[in-house]
């Protein structure tokens, strides 16, 4: 009795058997998808996600010092990363939350920069005090902005008109 299908002494298929031939086939398919992926994404994508004139990019990241410009009210500071338990969660909960704050007057972003660590602590204060029900109320996070601007404007200089922004407000 003959075996149709063509295998060594060991029992492997050889080249010429099915097998072998879609392993080598897919291989081949995928191989391809990896590159004309690729060239996809370099010359179609890569042209209309970056900006036309590359040197302006970086001319506009240097103007504003690293940090996104805050229109006409001037440069963003962003204090990010901070986790905070709210009262009453007993450890159970917590907030992460960045806060950016923009000054019309570079002195004052200044001032704030070198008042980094007592505006962490000013933030975290108000907002371990706060309850979850405070938090997660309707408008909340309009309330904890005045606030913010309350609690962060005597450490950015005298007669500093701060916007807060918050961009992270996650509670677990």
């Amino acid at each position: 009795m003959s075996d149709t299908t063509d295998t060594t002494a060991t029992g492997e298929p050889t080249a010429s058997s099915p097998k072998a031939s879609t392993g080598r086939t897919l291989a081949l398919v995928g191989l391809g998808a990896v590159v004309a992926g690729g060239g996809l994404g370099r010359f179609v994508l890569s042209p209309r996600l970056a900006p036309s004139d590359p040197s302006a990019a970086h001319e506009e990241e240097e103007s504003s010092g690293g940090h996104s410009p805050a229109g006409a009210s001037g440069e963003v500071y962003t204090i990010s990363n901070l986790i905070i338990n709210p009262a009453g969660s007993m450890g159970t909960r917590f907030l992460m939350v960045t806060v950016g704050i923009a000054a019309a007057n570079p002195k004052n972003v200044a001032h704030l920069r070198e008042q980094e660590i007592p505006a962490r602590d000013a933030i975290g204060v108000l907002l371990e005090s706060m309850s979850l029900d405070t938090l997660m109320a309707p408008g909340a996070r309009d309330r904890l902005r005045h606030r913010l601007v309350e609690v962060l404007t005597p450490l950015a200089g005298p007669e500093a008109k701060l916007q807060v922004y918050l961009p992270q407000f996650v509670i677990q």
